[in-house]
């Protein structure tokens, strides 16, 4: 059995959008974070360290999963393709969006690497948008590359 979750799972642990995601998390968060080069370097890894494994490897899945029940008691019977609807693969990125903020925004806190403001939450918010965009369009338009 499989469902969106776990296919952008696959997408987001790729060693090379970790890569990519690591940087432009960094530069996000010293541009629009306005924290110094080596906070936002530091922040950066620690922060995606935890958020891949807590984020994505444990919480994205359950989420999915549980995403697949609500699709089915409400809105499943209307869309064609049964998990792989549209609106199933929205639900799944603003999950992973929403997970990964908070995982961020808690780590970069509790690390005392930014204080808990709007701009903090702010800033992770939009990199995790763009990692997540990232993901999203090398699983739909270069799918074989993920196991690169």
């Amino acid at each position: 059995m499989t469902w969106p979750s776990l296919h952008l799972v696959e997408s987001l642990g790729a060693w090379w959008c970790v890569s990519v995601s690591v940087i432009i998390e960094g530069v996000i968060f010293w541009l629009v974070g306005k924290m110094r080069w080596w906070r936002a370097l530091i922040g950066t890894l620690a922060a995606n360290g935890v958020a891949k494994f807590t984020g994505t490897i444990l919480l994205l899945p359950i989420a999915g999963l549980w995403l697949e029940f609500f699709a089915d008691s409400t809105y499943k019977n209307w869309l064609p393709r049964d998990a792989f609807n549209p609106l199933t693969w929205m639900l799944t990125g603003l999950l992973a969006i929403v997970i990964n903020t908070l995982i961020d925004s808690v780590v970069l806190w509790l690390c005392g690497l930014s204080d808990w403001t709007r701009r903090l939450i702010f800033s992770v918010l939009i990199a995790n948008t763009v990692s997540v965009a990232i993901a999203y369009l090398v699983l739909f338009y270069f799918p074989n590359a993920i196991f690169q």
